[in-house]
Formats: structure tokens, C-alpha cells, sequence
């Protein structure tokens, strides 16, 4: 949890840093939990308990992904690349937040 907090401080306008950790404390403890043990039940229910470890790899994947992109406003405004998996992207906005 530190690394969220000092992640969200990171990304997040000075004045709504607050707000921001508030928010992802919302939906990763709250939220993401519920939403997740509920799928999960779900998932193995009905295909088993391979399955839900597939699709959860799959969403971990997937949240890579996200937070590799959602981080590319801060890098830029730093001027710095990004260097992901070898790649490097230079001046390229993903996602304007």
C-alpha cells in the first residue's frame, strides 16, 4: 500500500492528492475486493478452479498494461521515455487524465 500512496502522489495534481489516494484506497480495498471475490466464486462454480486462475493472470495482465500507460502523463511531463519491455516511447500521449 505505501507504493499506491506514493504512486497516486506521483501521478496526481498537487492540490487533489489527497482525493486521489482516497479514491484508490476506495476501489482497490472496497470495490476490487467485492468485485473480485464475487467473479471469483462465480468463475469456479462454473468452469473451475483453473479457469479463475487463467482469467485472474489475465486481469493482472491487464492491470499491467493500465498502469504502464496511466504513468506515461507523469514520465512525459518530466521529459523522460519510457522503456517498456525494451520498447522505448517517446512523446506519444495514451491516455490524457
Amino acid at each position: 500500500m505505501p507504493a499506491a500512496v506514493y504512486y497516486s502522489n506521483l501521478i496526481a495534481p498537487k492540490d487533489s492528492a489527497v482525493q486521489a489516494q482516497a479514491l484508490f484506497g476506495g476501489v482497490a480495498m472496497g470495490v476490487g475486493r467485492i468485485i473480485g471475490n464475487l467473479l471469483g466464486g462465480v468463475i469456479i462454480d462454473g468452469a473451475g478452479l483453473k479457469a479463475m486462475l487463467i482469467f485472474s493472470a489475465a486481469f493482472v495482465f491487464f492491470g499491467l498494461i493500465l498502469m504502464q500507460f496511466s504513468s506515461y502523463k507523469y514520465k512525459t511531463a518530466t521529459n523522460k521515455t519510457i522503456n517498456w519491455f525494451g520498447l522505448e516511447i517517446k512523446n506519444i500521449n495514451f491516455f490524457k487524465i
